[in-house]
């Protein structure tokens, strides 16, 4: 089924959805690498948390659409602040035999549906978004009035991931301590950055080549220039094999 022969009015509030996810999270990327000079994480993890819902979100409705041939008389998750849940929306995506059927139709697939479901780095990040979408972004409001404690500070709790990744990458016998201390940081900050973009680029490849249905692939415009950010996933799953075809002409035919 063809997107304009949907109800338009919501044919169109997917399309808005679509473009909005993926306009929030190319934002909060960008504003995540200015936090490498200015340390200021609020504006990073509130696009972020936002830009994964929504994708999340239409992720849903495209895999009901599939299924049913008309958009759901209720909505696939709960109201309020469960609503929010990022890991909740994404178990639910995980579970539908679309998603299944994409992580069998070639070996890249395989190893994107295994990255999102087993990653630890990205538990962990996500981990930080669904608090902070679900209220932890009013952390120091309910800080100050005693309704939340200091440790659960969503943003301290990423500066623990990036310190603990840094230690992971950190080189003990170097000499120069200082210079490592450093180096390290920056390849705790890039990982950080790259399991965020491979995430993405998974739900990207998933929506444009169909898995979804005709009316994800429909919004491709919005999502082909990420279907490339799954390319790390050739060397850490050991496809060095699949390289030289790694072409975003090609997204559908990689085996």
């Amino acid at each position: 089924m063809a997107i304009k022969d949907l109800d338009t009015s919501k044919a169109l509030s997917l399309i808005d959805e679509a473009e909005t996810s993926i306009d929030l999270l190319l934002l909060g990327l960008e504003q995540l690498e200015k936090t490498e000079e200015t340390d200021r994480l609020h504006l990073p993890l509130l696009l972020l948390a936002n830009g994964f819902e929504r994708l999340f979100k239409t992720s849903l409705l495209l895999g009901k659409l599939k299924d049913k041939r008309v958009f759901p008389d209720k909505l696939p998750w709960e109201k309020g602040r469960s609503g929010h849940d990022i890991i909740n929306l994404l178990d639910q995506i995980l579970e539908l035999k679309t998603v299944e059927g994409f992580s069998r139709t070639c070996k890249l697939a395989k190893a994107e549906i295994k990255f999102i479901k087993e990653d630890e780095l990205l538990k962990r990040l996500l981990g930080v978004l669904k608090d902070f979408g679900q209220g932890g972004r009013y952390h120091n409001f309910e800080y100050i009035l005693g309704s939340r404690n200091n440790k659960d500070d969503p943003i301290q709790k990423w500066h623990d991931i990036e310190t603990e990744t840094a230690l992971a990458c950190f080189n003990n016998s170097a000499e120069n301590k200082v210079h490592e201390i450093t180096e390290a940081s920056k390849i705790s900050f890039r990982k950080i950055q790259e399991t965020i973009r491979i995430a993405i680029g998974v739900f990207a490849r998933i929506i444009v080549t169909g898995a979804l249905g005709e009316e994800g692939k429909q919004l491709k415009a919005f999502y082909i220039k990420q279907i490339d950010w799954t390319k790390p996933l050739i060397e850490k799953y050991g496809l060095i094999s699949m390289a030289h075809e790694f072409d975003g002409s090609k997204y559908e035919k990689w085996d």
